[in-house]
C-alpha cells in the first residue's frame, strides 16, 4: 500500500511538473506568435512603402522619357530650321 501511495505522489509531482512545463512552453509559443505577427506587420508596411516609392520613381522615369522625346523633336525641328536658314 505504501508503495502505491508513494508511486501516486511521484506521479502527481511528475504531472504537476509537466503541467508547469506545458504552461511555460505555451507562453513562449504565444510570445513567438506575437513577435512574428509584429514582424509581419512591419514587413508588410515596409513593402507597401517600397511599392509606393517604386511606383513614384517609375512615374518620374516615364515623365522624363516623355520630356526627352519632346526635347528631341524640338531639337530636330530647330536643326531643320537652321538648315533651311542657311
Amino acid at each position: 500500500m505504501e508503495v502505491a501511495l508513494r508511486d501516486k505522489r511521484n506521479l502527481e509531482c511528475d504531472l504537476d511538473f509537466l503541467r508547469d512545463k506545458m504552461k511555460t512552453i505555451l507562453k513562449e509559443k504565444l510570445e513567438l506568435e506575437n513577435n512574428l505577427g509584429m514582424i509581419q506587420k512591419h514587413e508588410l508596411t515596409r513593402l507597401d512603402e517600397l511599392e509606393y516609392k517604386f511606383s513614384d520613381v517609375s512615374d518620374q522615369f516615364i515623365r522624363a522619357k516623355e520630356e526627352l522625346a519632346a526635347l528631341r523633336i524640338t531639337e530636330i525641328n530647330l536643326t531643320e530650321q537652321l538648315g533651311q536658314a542657311n
